[in-house]
This record gives structure tokens, sequence and C-alpha cells, in this order.
């Protein structure tokens, strides 16, 4: 498995991007000679307020939906929902942590515009598959495509 260090630069902050670069390195080469790739482009906008207003509410929706059918008492939350939405779309890295296996999710606080209308389009279709009516704000159109 492949570790990526994601940063956003700004202008003047050349120490802690070198800083950063050195603390990985060591870590890197302290379990490999292969060497480090560097990429360096464009930061590309995060995600939107509307767009995360709007989805955390849509787990909520989907799960109330599902809590409403199921027949084994189990009870879902928006945060089920997420992981599960979230997994299904994007999957899963397993990372080893104190010797222990745990899932990693892609953190949609770190997706962009483009990728958040994806899962929320994607998760609106997954709902829909399943029978459930999820209520789309008035304003949807408007700031899916921004």
């Amino acid at each position: 498995m492949t570790e990526r260090v994601v940063m956003t630069l700004r202008k003047g902050d050349w120490h802690g991007v070198r800083h950063a670069i050195e603390c990985y390195q060591d870590k890197h080469f302290a379990t490999t000679d292969r060497p480090l790739e560097v990429t360096i482009g464009e930061n590309e906008p995060r995600r939107t307020d509307a767009q995360n207003r709007y989805f955390w509410p849509m787990c909520q929706q989907i799960a109330d939906s599902l809590n409403s059918v199921q027949q084994d008492g189990t009870i879902f939350n928006k945060q089920d929902i997420h992981d599960r939405l979230v997994a299904e779309r994007y999957g899963y890295v397993e990372k080893a942590i104190a010797g222990m296996v745990v899932p990693q999710l892609p953190k949609t606080s770190r997706m962009d515009k483009a990728q958040m209308t994806d899962l929320i389009e994607w998760s609106l279709k997954w709902a829909a598959d399943l029978g459930f009516t999820v209520m789309m704000p008035a304003d949807y159109s408007d700031w899916a495509r921004q």
C-alpha cells in the first residue's frame, strides 16, 4: 500500500513544505529504498459548504428510510450511511494500526466539488434503486456543478 501525503502550499510556506518532505522521507526510507515521487499542481477547491449541508441530511433521510423497513431491529444513523456510501462508491484501504487492521475511508472533507457532486448523485441513485426517495434542495442544480 502506498501512503500519500497531500499538502496545500500557501504563498511563502516553503519551510513547512520542506519540513513535511524531510519527515516523510525519513519514515519512507526507514522501510524501503524505493524513490519518492513528489507531485506539484494547482489546488482543486474542496467541496462546498452547500454540498456538505446537503449530504449529511441526505444520509439521515436514507437512514430513516432503511430503519423503517428493517426487520431485524438494526438501527442505522447518518454516520453509518455516510460510511456505507463512501465505501461502496470509492472503496477503502486497510491500514495496520497498533497491530490491528482498520478500514480507512476516503474523507469527504478532502473531496473537491466534482467528487462530492459525484458522490451525492451516485448516492441518490443508490437510494432510488432501493426504492427510497430523497428530498432534493431547491437550489441543487445551482451548486452541484459549480
